[in-house]
């Protein structure tokens, strides 16, 4: 089975999949998702190989070529969601301090197919509520309205931006990398309080650490 459960002139999409076998090509629309909420699919994506496990998704756009291997005595139970290169540009255009370069990254060739856990991202939360909600016939008319795909794509571009803040390395500077560190660890947490800003956050320790590292700076271009 592969329903299309909502498609626009846009180019918004949302398909929910079970599948047992099946070797086909698979686009990825704008900025594709291809989510696996139960079973195991195998993507040969731009010359890589990326096994998605129940609870894993990969991330395309339009130059991303791949194939998709399911063999399973069992059906694989997936979603695909394809966002609209125009909400991804105004997304990043409205959140992002340079938002134009954050668009042209995500819809251009230098986007790089990455495969991450839904218990690690702000997009892994809405992928599982979809699916749950398509599955017991209540989603449909949640779809009438494209803010759905307006929500998608701010959770990818934060989740793409936390991994470009946090994910970063500075030679000779032990605890400002401990406190990067620690930050990706308690990542799932960080993007939590990000959705529910009035709830308070804790982050004595990181920014122990982290005024430890300004404080030693300083001192050294006295």
């Amino acid at each position: 089975m592969n329903l299309t459960v909502y498609k626009d002139e846009t180019k918004n999409e949302i398909r929910f999949s079970k599948i047992s076998k099946i070797e086909a090509e698979v686009p990825f629309g704008g900025l594709g998702v291809k989510y696996v909420a139960s079973g195991r699919e195998v993507y040969y994506a731009n010359g890589r190989k990326y096994i998605v496990k129940e609870g894993e998704y990969i991330i395309g756009n339009d130059f991303t070529h791949s194939v998709v291997q399911i063999d399973n005595s069992v059906p694989v139970q997936g979603l695909c969601i394809d966002i609209s290169p125009q909400i991804i540009s105004e997304v990043a255009q409205f959140y992002d301090v340079n938002g134009s370069d954050m668009k042209e990254f995500l819809l251009s060739d230098q986007f790089f197919v990455n495969r991450y856990n839904v218990k690690n991202t702000s997009l892994g939360y809405t992928l599982n509520d979809i699916n749950a909600r398509i599955k017991t016939g209540i989603f449909r008319n949640d779809l009438q309205q494209n803010e759905l795909f307006y929500s998608l794509a701010e959770s990818i571009i934060t989740d793409q931006r936390f991994d470009q803040i946090f994910g970063r390395r500075y030679p000779h500077h032990v605890s400002l990398n401990l406190a990067l560190e620690q930050s990706c660890v308690h990542k799932q947490e960080l993007l939590r309080v990000l959705d529910a800003a009035q709830v308070p956050l804790h982050t004595k320790g990181a920014e122990s650490d982290i005024r430890e590292y300004v404080t030693r700076r300083l001192v050294g271009e006295l």
